[in-house]
């Protein structure tokens, strides 16, 4: 902004500062010094001074109602229910507002007893408004008393030089009351004697009052013919009645007892065991007993089968003869050989179900239809997340590993798996994988890969070979990469059928020679050189007489 002259200039007049609202007027201005404002000038000698406000703000309430508040509005802070505001220091440049809450008509001071057993005890009385404030407060003196007392229903003081009287029941036939000593009486509350005489009784008939009392009870006999010894009694629907823990006593006559069920004529005959008054389960047990539970005829406990609980946990079942047979109205669906440690699952073995399983573990699927493939045995893998590739289920082959001739662990020889490659619903597919094991401590790796697509995927071992280097026979389906810093030979094992390998060189440079074992042939020579192309291979195979390389 440029300086502002008063006085005449050539050719005009002096200078005229016009305030818009007419007040007030200024005289003998000889400097205008502008802040927070601008300065117009038209070209013709006019200059307007505009001057800048405070800017406006927003101001918006607890429910969110917003309003401006712009250069010279006034913004109304006013208190509320039980709040008043207070502005200090009005006109200075330090004004203040203060909230304060308004008094209630609650005098300020300590309610209630501080201390339990002061005399006389305090009880407090409060009121309290919606905004939680205390506006209404007293208290009262407890009623004076020695002590106080509370019943079922009910508290009363009393009161000093006063009596508290302890009665029976108003009959007294149920409880009596008797107070005697001094100067420490003792009160002495007892039930009163009914007419039931003690001791024990047996199948017992009992009279009970309306408070639960036995008033009358006596022994009682058994139902039908049975004597007033027999293990329980009939109550009128014909339920058997017993107590807890109910025992059958055979100290008397100890042996076999036997329960004899007359089955209706033309229909068959069923003992039940059930529990009826909650979730509990119910249970058939064998006590002190290391035969366990008898399944079987009487005539023949040799051939009986017995359900054992084992003391150190699980159920065995055993049985004398040996096999041991599931059957259903289809026919035989397990059978246990223990001559022949075999067990076959299914109603045909593959043979006749008669006969013994003729595997180890024989999985037989009967009635199949021509043309038909059944899966006769599931593999199963659930995942208790979203399916992901890689989860799949296998086939684990263990074989035994000689540490010492006492020690004999199992190996993981080998595993034939599924395992899911594409989770997608429209694109589901899995693969089959064949995994091999190499040492004892190492699970077996995959060797071979059946793609979901009919694919085949072989994983051959690899081996950086060396000058002079024999091939040993193990190492049959390997490729070895001969890196040609010089030249390199080779020999390979005594021809055996079946035994083939890969050369690679990896450079042009020297001479890769393949050498057969003394007295062999490798297509019909002593040795074979390797074409001294880069990455030029050789697969070799013996057919049991000599070697052939193949290309």
């Amino acid at each position: 902004m440029g300086n502002i002259y008063s006085g005449s200039n050539t050719g005009k007049a002096g200078l005229e500062i016009t305030e818009e609202d007419g007040n007030p007027d200024v005289y003998g201005v000889s400097k205008i010094i502008v802040s927070n404002g601008a300065l117009t000038d038209n070209g013709n000698g006019s200059v307007t001074l505009t001057m800048g406000g405070g800017g406006a703000w927003i101001v918006e309430d607890n429910a969110g109602s917003q309003s401006d508040i712009d250069s010279g509005d006034t913004l109304s802070i006013d208190g509320g229910t039980a709040i008043t505001s207070a502005l200090t220091n009005k006109g200075t440049t330090t004004p203040s507002i203060t909230l304060n809450l308004d008094n209630t008509a609650v005098t300020p001071g300590t309610y209630g007893q501080a201390e339990f057993g002061a005399t006389p005890e305090k009880i407090p009385q409060f009121q309290v408004d919606a905004q939680g404030r205390l506006v209404f407060a007293t208290q009262f003196d407890k009623t004076p008393g020695s002590f106080s007392v509370a019943a079922n229903s009910g508290f009363q003081a009393v009161a000093d030089d006063s009596f508290w009287f302890i009665f029976g029941d108003g009959a007294g036939s149920e409880i009596t009351t008797s107070i005697s000593g001094s100067p420490n009486p003792t009160l002495r509350i007892e039930l009163v004697n009914t007419g039931v005489t003690a001791g024990s009784y047996t199948n017992t008939n009992l009279t009970v009052d309306a408070t639960g009392r036995i008033t009358a009870a006596s022994s009682g006999g058994g139902v039908g013919t049975g004597s007033n010894t027999q293990v329980g009694v009939f109550d009128a629907t014909g339920v058997l009645q017993g107590a807890a823990n109910f025992t059958f006593n055979d100290v008397a006559a100890p042996g076999i007892k036997t329960l004899n069920v007359n089955a209706p004529s033309g229909g068959g005959t069923q003992i039940s065991v059930s529990e009826t008054l909650g979730s509990n389960k119910v249970s058939l047990q064998v006590i002190n007993g290391d035969r366990g539970l008898y399944i079987g005829s009487t005539t023949n406990f040799s051939q009986d089968a017995q359900l054992i609980n084992k003391n150190g946990g699980g159920i065995e079942l055993r049985t004398n003869a040996n096999n041991f047979f599931i059957e259903t109205n289809q026919g035989r669906a397990l059978m246990l050989d223990a001559s022949t440690n075999k067990t076959g699952i299914g109603n045909n073995y593959g043979s006749l179900p008669t006969t013994s399983p003729t595997f180890p573990l024989s999985a037989g699927y009967s009635y199949a239809s021509t043309n038909t493939v059944e899966d006769v045995l599931g593999i199963e893998r659930i995942t208790s997340g979203t399916p992901a590739s890689g989860i799949g289920g296998s086939i684990a082959f263990r074989l035994p590993f000689v540490v010492s001739p006492t020690t004999i662990p199992l190996m993981s020889a080998a595993r034939i798996g599924a395992e899911m490659t594409d989770v997608a619903l429209a694109t589901t597919s899995a693969d089959l994988v064949f995994s091999l094991g190499g040492n004892f401590a190492a699970a077996p790796t995959e060797k071979m890969r059946i793609k979901n697509n009919g694919g085949l995927i072989s994983r051959r071992n690899t081996v950086a070979a060396a000058d002079g280097q024999t091939i040993q026979a193990s190492e049959t389906g390997s490729v070895f990469f001969c890196a040609m810093s010089g030249n390199i030979t080779l020999t390979l094992p005594p021809v055996s059928a079946g035994l083939q390998y890969v050369v690679v060189r990896t450079s042009a440079s020297n001479v890769l020679t393949i050498d057969a074992d003394a007295g062999d042939d490798i297509n019909g020579a002593s040795s074979y050189i390797v074409p001294t192309t880069a990455y030029e291979s050789a697969t070799i195979v013996c057919d049991g007489n000599e070697w052939v390389v193949l290309g």
